[in-house]
């Protein structure tokens, strides 16, 4: 067991670097000599940060929770001083600190770092600056070995996905699969033309309609509807398409022609439920970041899964093969489709690159679809926030940027959605699609940032 002597032995030789023995006895006198056993914890975080040790024997480390493995454990052995107390004068602990073996500590509380002569107070101080330099430097090395390692694997991972989808176009199987996918109507096909290439009036869209029969109807169906409460029908087509408003017509058009290429099961139901709301998100963002991409993004947002409708009608069709079927990519078979049904290449490109912000940094989408990447993505987040889900940043690695991106500064994507798009949904709640609307009415009007 070690007696008191032996304590001051062990002190006078951690600090004998470069001490006289008058600071030596100056510091021992102020400070107390401590015991840690194993285990044992020499503060907790949250704890008051009043105090500073000096490890004079053992060895301690941080401790953290299991959903804390994000940050850095840091060990400290004899002579190193445990808290930044003369740097950073935070009231509490940013960690806890464990001894890992039977320790000894000398302890200098506040009031004794400030009746130190200034002598030692400038040595303690030069002993922590050191140390933090040190671990500094450590941490500076670990990053920029993280951070090499992140590029190598993306660019590994990114060279791999893009070989294997770049055989997609050459497979015969594949392009069989595609060609036996009923097309779009070509009214459909022809309004999504007009309204990237030149922008559409009402009156053709009212002629495009026409073109349907069983669309007129729904779009009629649509404005009758109990839920509008109209006291007198309307039998005009051009008059629903003014009363119900320009985007909602064109979802109606749209996913009337989408639903006609796909089977009416509740999977292919669910899907297509999911892309309305996600293009009226899209719809909604585009309000606050440019006006001109709004038709564009809502036609994404109604197309974006197209892919997956596909994946799921091969396997209900060759259920011995849905293992395989599954290692598919959507993304690059929805664009795929897409192109083979004439939609203009800017819709198809960003269906393609659609689930980049989930694995890569922008700078992997090509220029010219970035923003339209960030917009599904973010809606995909407002889609999860409108369903009570909370956003965890380490499910989302790269989303700032690609919100960043957008330039909505100073605002998380949280404010984003409960300052803008909330707001700018229960406003306009009437018009929206029933599973939205019952969505967005959920949510109060002071919805918190979380």
């Amino acid at each position: 067991m070690d007696t008191p002597q032996k304590q001051t032995e062990l002190l006078r030789r951690v600090l004998a670097d470069g001490l006289s023995e008058k600071s030596f006895l100056n510091i021992y006198a102020l400070g107390k000599i401590q015991k840690v056993m194993t285990g044992q914890c020499l503060f907790r975080k949250g704890d008051r940060n009043e105090t500073l040790f000096l490890v004079v024997s053992g060895r301690f480390k941080t401790h953290q929770k299991a959903q804390e493995n994000f940050q850095e454990e840091f060990i400290f052995q004899e002579g190193d001083w445990i808290g930044e107390l003369l740097f950073f004068q935070t009231p509490l602990r940013w960690a806890t600190v464990k001894a890992t073996v039977p320790s000894i500590v000398l302890t200098l509380e506040e009031k004794a770092l400030r009746a130190l002569d200034p002598e030692n107070r400038d040595f303690i101080l030069k002993k922590l600056n050191d140390q933090l330099s040190r671990r500094l430097k450590s941490a500076n090395r670990r990053l920029f070995k993280t951070g090499s390692a992140n590029a190598y694997l993306t660019d590994y991972v990114l060279k791999l996905r893009e070989q294997h989808e770049n055989k997609y176009e050459q497979s015969e199987i594949i392009q069989n699969i595609l060609k036996n996918i009923p097309r779009l109507p070509i009214y459909v096909t022809k309004l999504i033309q007009l309204l990237l290439d030149e922008g559409a009036s009402v009156k053709e869209i009212t002629n495009l309609a026409k073109q349907d029969p069983s669309l007129v109807s729904q779009i009629l169906k649509v404005v009758n509807s109990p839920y509008y409460g109209l006291k007198n029908k309307i039998a005009d087509l051009n008059h629903a398409i003014l009363y119900l408003g320009f985007n909602e017509v064109y979802q109606i058009i749209v996913s009337g022609g989408i639903q006609k290429t796909m089977p009416g099961s509740p999977e292919f139901r669910d899907l297509h439920q999911h892309s309305v709301i996600i293009s009226q998100l899209a719809f909604e963002i585009c309000q606050h970041y440019d006006k001109r991409y709004s038709s564009t993004m809502s036609t994404i947002g109604l197309l974006h899964d197209i892919g997956k409708s596909i994946v799921l009608l091969l396997k209900k069709q060759n259920p011995k093969w849905a293992l395989f079927i599954e290692m598919l990519q959507p993304a690059r078979i929805g664009a795929l489709l897409l192109k083979e049904w004439q939609i203009p290449t800017t819709v198809c490109e960003a269906i393609q690159y659609q689930d980049y912000p989930e694995f890569f940094p922008a700078e992997t989408v090509p220029a010219e679809q970035r923003a339209f990447t960030a917009i599904l993505a973010l809606a995909h987040l407002c889609c999860d926030l409108c369903g009570g889900k909370r956003i965890e940043a380490s499910e989302h690695p790269y989303i700032t940027e690609y919100f960043e991106l957008l330039g909505f500064d100073g605002m998380t994507v949280q404010e984003f959605f409960s300052q803008k798009i909330i707001p700018s949904l229960q406003k306009k709640s009437e018009t929206l699609p029933s599973n939205l609307r019952a969505m967005v009415l959920s949510i109060p009007q002071d919805q918190p940032s979380w």
